[in-house]
């Protein structure tokens, strides 16, 4: 009766370790450096990096916990939008919101897809004071991502369900 009831105890934590995979805070990560923009660019590469944390069940548009440098003017703060159902990142200047540049602007743009599971930038463009937007035809992305990991909830749950059933055995004889 009582390993029963241990087993039981055991496959509800795995359970609820399934759930804890669901859903997780994220933080990503980047060292960029971004090249090829053509005749005309004002910086040429643009180098920068950028620390964001998230939850990736969820919609953020022009979210500012995000810390970030970059070798190119940016005017107001950094900004970041994620949508959720796409696993899509967008770093960027606040002048237009994380998800565009517009002219007359100094702003960037940086678009990552699976951002939660293996980030890969897309597309990387920026205005300098002026009204021509230069794309990156070179991307170069040093990523590193921080997802809590599952393992250690199952780890966990299997110590329980150990305990429960070696005390059941003392219990027992």
């Amino acid at each position: 009766m009582r390993l029963a009831k241990s087993i039981g105890v055991g496959l509800l934590a795995l359970g609820l370790s399934g759930g804890v995979a669901q859903a997780a805070t994220v933080t990503v990560n980047d060292n960029f450096t971004m090249s090829g923009f053509g005749i005309g660019a004002p910086v040429d590469p643009v180098t920068g990096s950028f620390s964001v944390t998230f939850d990736n069940t969820a919609d953020i548009i022009d979210g500012t916990g995000i810390t970030a440098t970059i070798n190119t003017a940016v005017d107001g703060v950094f900004e970041f939008t994620y949508y959720a159902s796409l696993d899509q990142l967008l770093v960027g200047g606040s002048a237009n919101g994380a998800s565009g540049v517009g002219s007359g602007t100094n702003d960037f743009l940086l678009t990552i897809n699976t951002a939660s599971t293996d980030p890969s930038a897309l597309l990387f463009d920026y205005i300098a004071g002026g009204s021509a937007a230069f794309t990156a035809t070179s991307l170069t992305n040093s990523f590193s991502t921080d997802v809590p990991e599952p393992a250690s909830v199952l780890l966990f749950a299997m110590g329980c369900v150990g305990l429960a059933a070696a005390r059941s055995r003392r219990a027992a004889g």
